[in-house]
Protein backbone atom coordinates (compact mmCIF):
# COMPACT_ATOMS: atom_id res chain seq x y z
CA UNK A 1 0.00 0.00 0.00
CA UNK A 2 2.84 2.63 1.01
CA UNK A 3 4.50 1.30 -2.21
CA UNK A 4 1.58 2.53 -4.58
CA UNK A 5 1.18 5.97 -2.78
CA UNK A 6 4.56 6.92 -3.22
CA UNK A 7 4.03 8.11 -7.32
CA UNK A 8 0.90 10.33 -6.21
CA UNK A 9 2.50 12.20 -3.19
CA UNK A 10 5.24 12.47 -5.68
CA UNK A 11 3.36 13.82 -7.91
CA UNK A 12 1.10 16.26 -5.19
CA UNK A 13 4.65 17.20 -3.42
CA UNK A 14 5.80 18.64 -7.18
CA UNK A 15 2.50 20.51 -8.15
CA UNK A 16 2.70 22.26 -4.74
CA UNK A 17 6.07 23.42 -5.41
CA UNK A 18 5.47 24.66 -8.96
CA UNK A 19 2.52 26.13 -7.81
CA UNK A 20 4.57 28.32 -4.47
CA UNK A 21 6.79 28.82 -7.27
CA UNK A 22 4.54 30.29 -9.59
CA UNK A 23 2.75 32.95 -6.75
CA UNK A 24 6.09 34.16 -5.85
CA UNK A 25 7.26 34.85 -9.78
CA UNK A 26 3.71 36.72 -9.95
CA UNK A 27 4.16 38.40 -6.79
CA UNK A 28 7.83 39.99 -7.50
CA UNK A 29 6.49 40.70 -11.20
CA UNK A 30 3.69 42.30 -10.17
CA UNK A 31 6.16 44.19 -7.38
CA UNK A 32 8.58 45.07 -9.86
CA UNK A 33 5.71 46.29 -12.44
CA UNK A 34 4.38 48.27 -9.77
CA UNK A 35 7.52 50.07 -9.18
CA UNK A 36 8.38 50.63 -13.13
CA UNK A 37 5.05 52.49 -13.10
CA UNK A 38 6.17 54.84 -10.50
CA UNK A 39 8.54 57.09 -8.98
CA UNK A 40 9.53 58.12 -5.13
CA UNK A 41 9.83 61.52 -3.87
CA UNK A 42 11.78 62.31 -0.76
CA UNK A 43 10.36 64.72 2.00
CA UNK A 44 12.57 66.09 4.94
CA UNK A 45 10.02 67.00 7.96
CA UNK A 46 10.17 68.80 11.77
CA UNK A 47 8.31 69.19 14.51
CA UNK A 48 9.45 72.25 16.75
CA UNK A 49 7.55 73.34 20.54
CA UNK A 50 9.59 75.97 20.35
CA UNK A 51 7.98 77.76 24.05
CA UNK A 52 7.83 80.57 22.30
CA UNK A 53 11.26 81.50 21.51
CA UNK A 54 12.17 81.29 25.11
CA UNK A 55 15.82 79.26 25.81
CA UNK A 56 17.25 77.43 28.19
CA UNK A 57 19.25 79.98 29.05
CA UNK A 58 16.12 82.44 29.35
CA UNK A 59 16.98 84.22 26.15
CA UNK A 60 14.49 84.62 23.58
CA UNK A 61 16.23 84.01 19.92
CA UNK A 62 13.85 83.15 16.80
CA UNK A 63 17.34 83.08 14.99
CA UNK A 64 18.50 80.26 17.22
CA UNK A 65 15.57 78.43 16.04
CA UNK A 66 15.63 79.45 12.67
CA UNK A 67 19.66 78.04 12.78
CA UNK A 68 17.95 74.77 13.30
CA UNK A 69 15.80 74.56 10.53
CA UNK A 70 18.02 76.48 7.95
CA UNK A 71 20.92 73.58 9.08
CA UNK A 72 19.08 71.06 8.72
CA UNK A 73 17.32 71.98 5.34
CA UNK A 74 14.23 70.92 6.38
CA UNK A 75 10.95 70.86 3.74
CA UNK A 76 8.18 71.41 6.28
CA UNK A 77 8.00 72.36 10.00
CA UNK A 78 5.22 72.37 12.27
CA UNK A 79 5.67 74.40 15.23
CA UNK A 80 3.94 74.93 18.60
CA UNK A 81 3.52 77.19 21.12
CA UNK A 82 4.05 80.06 18.69
CA UNK A 83 3.22 84.07 19.78
CA UNK A 84 1.73 86.68 17.63
CA UNK A 85 1.41 89.86 19.11
CA UNK A 86 1.47 88.91 22.63
CA UNK A 87 3.23 91.20 25.51
CA UNK A 88 5.77 88.60 26.10
CA UNK A 89 7.18 88.82 23.24
CA UNK A 90 6.97 92.64 23.08
CA UNK A 91 4.20 91.99 20.37
CA UNK A 92 6.63 90.36 17.55
CA UNK A 93 4.67 88.37 15.00
CA UNK A 94 6.81 84.70 15.76
CA UNK A 95 5.44 83.33 12.00
CA UNK A 96 6.23 86.31 10.35
CA UNK A 97 9.59 86.58 11.66
CA UNK A 98 10.63 82.72 11.14
CA UNK A 99 9.44 82.59 7.70
CA UNK A 100 11.85 85.93 7.39
CA UNK A 101 14.76 84.41 9.16
CA UNK A 102 14.24 80.58 7.18
CA UNK A 103 13.40 82.10 3.92
CA UNK A 104 10.17 79.31 4.35
CA UNK A 105 6.63 80.20 3.12
CA UNK A 106 4.77 80.40 6.93
CA UNK A 107 1.62 80.71 8.16
CA UNK A 108 -0.55 80.88 11.61
CA UNK A 109 -3.25 78.73 13.37
CA UNK A 110 -4.15 80.47 16.33
CA UNK A 111 -5.50 78.40 19.28
CA UNK A 112 -6.56 80.71 22.10
CA UNK A 113 -5.96 84.85 22.69
CA UNK A 114 -3.35 85.37 24.88
CA UNK A 115 -1.37 88.51 26.17
CA UNK A 116 -3.09 91.11 23.96
CA UNK A 117 -1.94 88.92 20.99
CA UNK A 118 -2.93 85.06 19.95
CA UNK A 119 -0.84 81.41 20.89
CA UNK A 120 -1.26 78.81 18.77
CA UNK A 121 0.46 76.73 15.76
CA UNK A 122 2.61 77.61 12.68
CA UNK A 123 4.00 75.51 9.61
CA UNK A 124 6.83 76.77 7.55
CA UNK A 125 7.08 75.44 4.05
CA UNK A 126 9.81 75.38 1.33
CA UNK A 127 7.39 75.04 -0.90
CA UNK A 128 4.52 77.40 -1.91
CA UNK A 129 1.26 76.35 0.04
CA UNK A 130 -1.75 75.09 -1.71
CA UNK A 131 -4.37 75.60 0.69
CA UNK A 132 -4.20 75.58 4.65
CA UNK A 133 -7.10 75.66 6.81
CA UNK A 134 -7.25 75.06 11.12
CA UNK A 135 -9.48 72.87 13.20
CA UNK A 136 -10.21 72.46 16.50
CA UNK A 137 -8.78 69.23 18.15
CA UNK A 138 -10.07 70.14 21.31
CA UNK A 139 -11.85 72.50 24.32
CA UNK A 140 -15.39 71.99 23.54
CA UNK A 141 -15.12 69.83 26.49
CA UNK A 142 -14.24 72.89 28.65
CA UNK A 143 -10.75 72.39 28.18
CA UNK A 144 -8.24 74.57 26.78
CA UNK A 145 -8.61 75.24 22.74
CA UNK A 146 -6.07 73.05 20.88
CA UNK A 147 -5.71 72.77 17.23
CA UNK A 148 -4.64 70.99 13.58
CA UNK A 149 -3.45 73.19 11.66
CA UNK A 150 -3.17 71.54 8.00
CA UNK A 151 -1.18 72.71 4.92
CA UNK A 152 -1.18 71.39 1.58
CA UNK A 153 1.88 71.28 -0.62
CA UNK A 154 2.61 69.87 -3.94
CA UNK A 155 6.12 68.88 -4.52
CA UNK A 156 8.73 69.81 -7.15
CA UNK A 157 10.49 67.38 -9.66
CA UNK A 158 14.31 68.27 -7.74
CA UNK A 159 12.28 66.15 -4.48
CA UNK A 160 12.21 63.10 -6.65
CA UNK A 161 14.80 60.59 -6.37
CA UNK A 162 17.54 61.01 -8.78
CA UNK A 163 17.34 57.44 -9.98
CA UNK A 164 13.59 58.36 -11.33
CA UNK A 165 14.41 61.96 -12.56
CA UNK A 166 16.53 60.33 -15.48
CA UNK A 167 14.05 57.81 -15.90
CA UNK A 168 11.39 60.83 -16.46
CA UNK A 169 13.73 62.86 -18.93
CA UNK A 170 11.71 62.33 -21.72
CA UNK A 171 8.70 63.13 -20.29
CA UNK A 172 9.01 66.60 -19.72
CA UNK A 173 7.34 68.72 -16.99
CA UNK A 174 5.13 66.74 -14.62
CA UNK A 175 2.67 67.35 -11.97
CA UNK A 176 4.86 66.83 -8.58
CA UNK A 177 2.25 64.87 -5.85
CA UNK A 178 -0.01 66.89 -3.66
CA UNK A 179 1.14 66.25 0.26
CA UNK A 180 -0.98 67.00 3.42
CA UNK A 181 0.75 67.84 6.19
CA UNK A 182 -0.48 68.29 10.08
CA UNK A 183 0.80 70.37 12.53
CA UNK A 184 -0.92 70.08 16.16
CA UNK A 185 -0.20 70.22 20.06
CA UNK A 186 -2.50 68.53 22.09
CA UNK A 187 -4.13 69.42 25.92
CA UNK A 188 -1.80 68.38 28.65
CA UNK A 189 -4.35 68.26 31.30
CA UNK A 190 -6.34 64.99 30.24
CA UNK A 191 -6.00 61.76 29.20
CA UNK A 192 -9.55 61.41 27.99
CA UNK A 193 -9.36 65.13 26.00
CA UNK A 194 -6.16 63.55 24.64
CA UNK A 195 -8.47 59.96 23.64
CA UNK A 196 -11.23 62.15 21.60
CA UNK A 197 -8.39 64.05 19.89
CA UNK A 198 -6.79 61.14 18.80
CA UNK A 199 -10.21 59.55 17.62
CA UNK A 200 -11.22 62.79 16.10
CA UNK A 201 -8.16 63.51 13.62
CA UNK A 202 -8.66 59.50 12.77
CA UNK A 203 -11.86 60.11 12.04
CA UNK A 204 -10.50 63.33 10.05
CA UNK A 205 -7.96 61.46 8.58
CA UNK A 206 -10.53 59.31 5.92
CA UNK A 207 -11.81 62.57 4.20
CA UNK A 208 -7.83 63.62 2.88
CA UNK A 209 -6.83 61.64 -0.22
CA UNK A 210 -2.96 61.46 -0.52
CA UNK A 211 -0.32 61.23 1.55
CA UNK A 212 -1.42 62.17 4.84
CA UNK A 213 1.69 63.25 7.60
CA UNK A 214 1.12 64.63 11.35
CA UNK A 215 3.35 66.06 13.09
CA UNK A 216 3.49 67.85 16.97
CA UNK A 217 3.72 67.61 20.79
CA UNK A 218 0.70 65.04 21.50
CA UNK A 219 1.51 65.42 25.46
CA UNK A 220 1.14 61.28 25.46
CA UNK A 221 3.57 58.63 26.18
CA UNK A 222 3.75 56.29 23.41
CA UNK A 223 2.38 53.36 25.48
CA UNK A 224 -0.27 56.03 26.51
CA UNK A 225 -4.06 54.85 25.83
CA UNK A 226 -4.24 58.25 22.84
CA UNK A 227 -0.90 56.78 21.35
CA UNK A 228 -3.24 52.89 20.86
CA UNK A 229 -5.98 54.71 19.36
CA UNK A 230 -3.73 56.57 16.94
CA UNK A 231 -2.07 53.58 15.97
CA UNK A 232 -5.33 52.35 14.03
CA UNK A 233 -4.83 54.59 11.30
CA UNK A 234 -1.18 55.93 11.55
CA UNK A 235 2.19 54.06 12.12
CA UNK A 236 4.75 56.13 13.61
CA UNK A 237 8.05 57.04 11.90
CA UNK A 238 11.17 55.30 12.64
CA UNK A 239 11.77 51.87 13.71
CA UNK A 240 12.83 52.71 17.59
CA UNK A 241 9.88 52.43 20.04
CA UNK A 242 10.77 55.77 21.49
CA UNK A 243 12.15 59.06 20.55
CA UNK A 244 13.00 60.81 24.07
CA UNK A 245 12.82 64.50 23.07
CA UNK A 246 12.04 65.89 26.65
CA UNK A 247 13.34 67.62 28.63
CA UNK A 248 16.36 69.03 26.62
CA UNK A 249 19.31 68.66 28.63
CA UNK A 250 18.69 64.94 29.10
CA UNK A 251 15.83 63.76 27.33
CA UNK A 252 13.64 61.08 29.58
CA UNK A 253 10.64 60.93 27.85
CA UNK A 254 8.78 61.06 23.89
CA UNK A 255 6.12 63.48 24.13
CA UNK A 256 6.64 64.66 20.47
CA UNK A 257 5.46 62.66 17.22
CA UNK A 258 5.77 62.04 13.16
CA UNK A 259 2.88 59.98 12.16
CA UNK A 260 2.33 58.88 8.48
CA UNK A 261 -1.10 57.53 7.57
CA UNK A 262 -0.85 53.62 6.56
CA UNK A 263 0.16 53.37 3.36
CA UNK A 264 2.60 51.46 1.07
CA UNK A 265 3.59 54.69 -0.33
CA UNK A 266 4.62 56.20 2.41
CA UNK A 267 7.28 55.57 4.46
CA UNK A 268 10.33 56.55 6.73
CA UNK A 269 13.56 55.74 5.50
CA UNK A 270 15.38 57.45 9.06
CA UNK A 271 14.25 59.08 11.92
CA UNK A 272 16.38 61.20 14.60
CA UNK A 273 16.42 63.79 17.38
CA UNK A 274 18.35 66.61 17.07
CA UNK A 275 21.55 66.75 19.46
CA UNK A 276 22.90 69.92 18.47
CA UNK A 277 24.11 72.94 21.01
CA UNK A 278 20.83 74.77 18.94
CA UNK A 279 18.40 72.18 19.28
CA UNK A 280 19.68 71.85 23.04
CA UNK A 281 19.25 75.44 23.79
CA UNK A 282 16.36 76.61 21.93
CA UNK A 283 13.45 75.46 23.86
CA UNK A 284 12.42 72.99 26.90
CA UNK A 285 11.57 70.51 23.69
CA UNK A 286 14.42 68.62 21.25
CA UNK A 287 13.68 69.28 17.37
CA UNK A 288 12.46 65.60 15.65
CA UNK A 289 12.98 64.96 12.06
CA UNK A 290 12.02 62.84 9.80
CA UNK A 291 13.35 62.11 5.89
CA UNK A 292 10.19 60.47 4.47
CA UNK A 293 9.81 58.01 1.09
CA UNK A 294 6.52 58.54 -1.36
CA UNK A 295 5.56 56.13 -4.17
CA UNK A 296 3.76 58.03 -6.86
CA UNK A 297 2.24 56.28 -9.63
CA UNK A 298 2.99 57.48 -13.35
CA UNK A 299 -0.14 58.29 -13.80
CA UNK A 300 -1.06 60.44 -11.23
CA UNK A 301 1.97 62.96 -12.51
CA UNK A 302 0.96 63.45 -16.39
Amino acid sequence: MNKQRKPWSLFRTMWMLALLVGVMVGFFTTSEARRQRSVVYGLRVMTFNIRHSRGQDEIHSLERIARVIRKNRVDLVALQEVDVGTKRVGGLDQVKELGRLTRMHAVFGPAIEFQGGRFGNAILSRYPIVSKRSRLVSGKEGAEERTVLEVKVRLPRKNMLRRYRRRLRRIGKVKGPLVTFWGTHWDYASSQVRVRSAERVNAWSKTIRGPLVMVGDLNAEPDSEPLKVLAQVWRKAGKRKIYKTIPTQAPRKQLDYILLRQSRQLWSRSVRVLRSRDARMASDHRPFQADLRIRVPLSYLR
